[in-house]
């Protein structure tokens, strides 16, 4: 692929996102029509999981996720195929089940527990551009999953 229009998200934080950002992603995919989409992180938020203090009038996590699947379901209607790059926010499930001593094989793929088809999940991202020149996206979930931070 060659990578001429490349649209980049990041910190969507579904499903406590901005109420205007699907129709301002509309109105990008429509002027610019890029050929290739990437979410750098914290497209979920996972507010009921996260490290940090949480808000008590949130949504509890079985919650946050059923709410988050609706709205990944009409993201993936407006971008059908979106790589993934793995940020903090995406990988507290991963950082969760390791802090309570649970296997990895226990987790499900992203892809499986919000239902899209076509999107995929990765550590880091190199594309070359069409004018040969490399993009590189590197995030923090590394360092973090090797406990190097």
């Amino acid at each position: 692929m060659s990578h001429k229009k490349i649209l980049v998200i990041s910190d969507m934080h579904i499903p406590y996102h901005h109420k205007d950002s699907f129709n301002f992603l509309k109105e990008i995919k429509k002027e610019f029509k890029p050929d290739t989409i990437i979410n750098i992180g914290d497209s979920l938020d996972f507010h009921a999981i996260s490290m940090h203090d949480s808000n008590p009038d949130l949504f509890s996590a079985g919650h946050e996720l059923k709410e988050a699947r609706k709205f990944v379901k009409e993201l993936e209607g407006i971008f059908p195929m979106v790589t993934e790059v793995d940020s903090n926010h995406s990988s507290l499930v991963y950082r969760r089940a390791l802090k309570h001593g649970m296997s990895k094989e226990f987790l499900k793929d992203y892809g499986e527990f919000l239902g899209t088809k076509k999107w995929k999940w990765i550590d880091d991202l190199t594309l070359t551009m069409s004018n040969g020149k490399n993009l590189w996206l590197l995030l923090m979930p590394r360092i973090l999953r090797q406990g190097l931070f």
